[in-house]
């Protein structure tokens, strides 16, 4: 079947258009839905937001990245043990890959001494840990964790210095360090029964998404300490899957030409991920 063009948000019927888990229902022969039945949740997940972000080409460059993905995600649901996989495995790639991306691309024209500091910082965040579990998403959340702290500490000391551009600099790569801890963190508990942590990181993922650029840093950072309040109450492998989409959101918030480097990454990891299967 060939991909209809696809576009934001949900759609009473599909006369009225299809967004990407529309379009896997269709593919599916299911009825109508953007959570169809043969999809893994994680997946579902990931793609909802993915989709829903701000394209820079519009419905057309949406569907041309994201089309040839979806029949990976038909008859994707299978067992918890490959659900919770796929959570983590969306929470690694995003701390160690998208936000790291994101940060270079905003390396790009800066001052030589801004420049160096986002890239040092994507530097630190891929050589952090693969998450693969509750443990190593703990040492990851660790690890990024002193990673924002220690720039808070050079954000401060040029400030004393009057050196605006370092400590600007400082000041957006400690909040991008701290949406990579929070995100760790939001694995670091699954509790399969609970839905709290997921509907709190979706809510925030859309009020990350209406922001742009520095307004979408801070909400980034918001939206990051919502969901992991909503994690401390509760949290299942969907929560991680909302918040790994909901970050990869965040990233998205860079310039056009970065914005669409890190979407097309994300859409290969959905790829990447929807291919994990039971070992």
């Amino acid at each position: 079947m060939k991909t209809q063009l696809l576009s934001h948000g949900d759609h009473e019927r599909r006369e009225d258009g299809v967004c990407a888990m529309e379009m896997v229902a269709w593919m599916a022969g299911e009825k109508h839905s953007s959570c169809p039945e043969c999809a893994c949740p994680a997946l579902t997940a990931f793609t909802i937001r993915l989709n829903d972000v701000h394209w820079p080409g519009g419905d057309v460059q949406r569907t041309e990245v994201l089309g040839p993905v979806l029949p990976l995600l038909v008859g994707s649901r299978t067992t918890e043990a490959v659900y919770l996989r796929r959570g983590y495995f969306f929470v690694d790639r995003t701390v160690r890959e998208l936000v790291p991306l994101e940060i270079e691309s905003r390396a790009v024209n800066l001052q030589p001494v801004a420049a160096a500091v986002f890239r040092e910082v994507a530097k630190t965040l891929r050589m952090l840990p693969a998450i693969v579990d509750a443990a190593s998403a703990a040492v990851a959340h660790v690890g990024a964790r002193d990673l924002r702290d220690n720039l808070r500490k050079q954000r401060a000391a040029a400030y004393v210095a009057a050196d605006v551009v370092a400590a600007d600099a400082y000041e957006t790569a400690a909040i991008a360090a701290n949406v990579a801890a929070a995100a760790a963190t939001a694995t670091t508990v699954a509790a399969t029964a609970a839905t709290v942590g997921a509907v709190a990181a979706n809510v925030a993922a859309v009020a990350a998404n209406e922001a742009t650029n520095a307004g979408g840093i801070a909400a980034a950072e918001a939206a990051a300490a919502v969901a992991v309040a909503a994690n401390d109450a509760a949290a299942n492998v969907s929560s991680a899957a909302y918040v790994a989409a909901y970050v990869a959101a965040y990233v998205a918030t860079a310039a056009n030409a970065g914005r669409l480097l890190v979407l097309r990454r994300a859409a290969e990891i959905l790829a990447e991920a929807a291919r994990i299967a039971a070992s």
